[in-house]
């Protein structure tokens, strides 16, 4: 059995899921940055879809779709635990909200990828729009897929 028979990729369930989550989040994202709990979260988090990635029980890596208008999503928040990275987990992730997306008849999925990601969101078939820029002290690009 490989970790991808092992990896569940479902919606977040629970108030405590949803703690389990921001705390991942915060140790992938933000931990690094020096920056404190809490600057993992915005203001967007209850009108968008989150989605989770777990292993054994455990909430291995989280990813969040947030409708800006009837044809515009946004995808952000993609955090995957290190131990965990490149056993397509993030790909999944990443998949599955296109997918909900697909059905939410979304016609443009954005995103603002660090630049050490952009091939990883490149082969998901997302194409940058924009120069690099700056985005808490790391080189960002602006990407997005058409529907």
């Amino acid at each position: 059995m490989t970790i991808d028979d092992k990896v569940i990729i479902r919606s977040v369930a629970s108030e405590i899921e949803l703690s389990e989550m921001y705390y991942v989040r915060w140790l992938v994202l933000r931990k690094p940055l020096e920056m404190a709990q809490g600057t993992e979260q915005d203001n967007h988090e209850k009108d968008s879809f989150h989605l989770l990635a777990i292993v054994n029980e455990r909430i291995v890596g989280s990813a969040r779709l947030q409708e800006v208008s009837g044809e515009l999503g946004l995808i952000s928040y993609v955090a995957v635990l290190p131990e965990f990275c490149n056993q397509r987990i993030g790909s999944r992730l990443i998949e599955k909200l296109i997918e909900k997306a697909q059905q939410n008849k979304l016609k443009i999925l954005k995103l603002r990828a660090r630049t050490t990601a952009f091939k990883f969101y490149k082969t998901l078939g997302f194409q940058e729009t924009s120069q690099v820029f700056d985005y808490l002290g790391i080189p960002h690009i602006t990407m997005e897929m058409k529907l």
